[in-house]
């Protein structure tokens, strides 16, 4: 932990944690549910958090976009997590497989430390504008951002406050999005500002993600 967030109170640094967390296996958690395990039993009513402002505020707002459930463990049981932080750090043995196989993965950047295969096209008849169009407006929670989009105006938080997570996510996300050929999707920039690796992404309707999986 940064050596600023070390002097936050118990429940603003479980928080941080989960904030972390998210940041760092974004591309893995979005879409799909998952749980987040804490011995810190305040956490569990994250959302109920009255006249939340600051940096609570902005944390809470960045979690809005996944589709988490927190549950409490007593710290005597959550044995596993006190574990891996107390784990020893020793060396490794030469013939070390996992150490092997990062430095395989070192073989896929440049010096600068860039992808050096950047993207590839996989083309499927099943997946053409028109029906993955078809499919984003029949689903409950992405047609009315996709509505919204379209007609170029951002509705207000208190329009969309009692929507699903998917509605909420992309309303924290409407700036980068844009309809393209009918499609509803998602401006990714990398961190770098690189135009390179820019790229428009599709907002995959919830009947369709177990596809992509």
């Amino acid at each position: 932990m940064p050596r600023l967030k070390r002097a936050l109170c118990a429940t603003h640094a479980e928080l941080y944690a989960l904030v972390e967390a998210t940041r760092v296996f974004r591309l893995y958690l979005l879409g799909r549910p998952f749980v987040f395990y804490t011995d810190h039993s305040a956490l569990q009513w994250l959302r109920s958090f009255k006249q939340v402002e600051g940096k609570l505020a902005r944390w809470i707002m960045r979690l809005e976009e996944f589709r988490f459930e927190i549950r409490h463990i007593k710290g005597k049981e959550l044995t596993n997590a006190d574990a891996l932080s107390r784990r020893p750090d020793r060396p490794c043995a030469p013939d070390c497989r996992p150490c092997k196989r990062l430095e395989d993965q070192d073989d896929t950047f440049d010096d600068n430390g860039n992808f050096l295969v950047r993207s590839f096209q996989i083309y499927c008849t099943e997946w053409d504008d028109n029906s993955v169009a078809a499919a984003q407006q029949a689903d409950p929670e992405i047609n009315p951002i996709y509505q919204a989009v379209k007609r170029g105006v951002r509705p207000h938080f208190q329009q969309i406050v009692g929507c699903g997570q998917v509605t909420r996510s992309l309303w924290v996300q409407f700036n980068s999005l844009l309809i393209e050929h009918g499609v509803l999707k998602r401006r990714f920039e990398h961190a770098s500002g690189d135009p390179t690796f820019a790229r428009n992404q599709i907002v995959v309707p919830a009947d369709r993600a177990s596809n992509l999986v």
